[in-house]
């Protein structure tokens, strides 16, 4: 695949995260769990996900009281969301009624999104 068609379907990195406008967004991750109010404008668009370090479980919600246990991995547990280990990259279109991202950790992490361009990015 080529430098261009690869670049077609990436967005830059835009602003920085304290800017309301920007297209990246990083949470520290733990073993306590947390819950991300995803920036005006997110749902329904693609985005990179990308764990820097540590493990993390996670699942996009409507802002409900959501919970999920990291430690409950080999349970029947239905609240476990989507695996992202440490040094994995997943694209995913978030939900159109998502208004959060929930998420527990391993243990201390850094997770980071980053908006696309409205379709998944290119592999090489």
């Amino acid at each position: 695949m080529s430098d261009q068609t690869k670049a077609a379907n990436r967005d830059a990195p835009y602003k920085f995260a304290a800017d309301t406008n920007s297209s990246v967004r990083r949470i520290a991750t733990d073993a306590t769990g947390g819950d991300f109010a995803l920036p005006s404008g997110w749902a329904g668009q693609w985005v990179t996900m990308k764990q820097v370090s540590g493990n993390v479980r996670f699942a996009f919600t409507d802002g409900t009281a959501e919970t999920i246990d990291y430690a409950e991995a080999n349970s029947a547990d239905p609240q476990l969301g989507w695996h992202l280990g440490a040094g994995e990259s997943e694209d995913w279109l978030i939900p159109a009624d998502a208004t959060h991202l929930t998420w527990d950790g391993s243990g201390a992490g850094e997770l980071l999104l980053c908006l696309t361009s409205g379709s998944p990015r290119a592999k090489s």
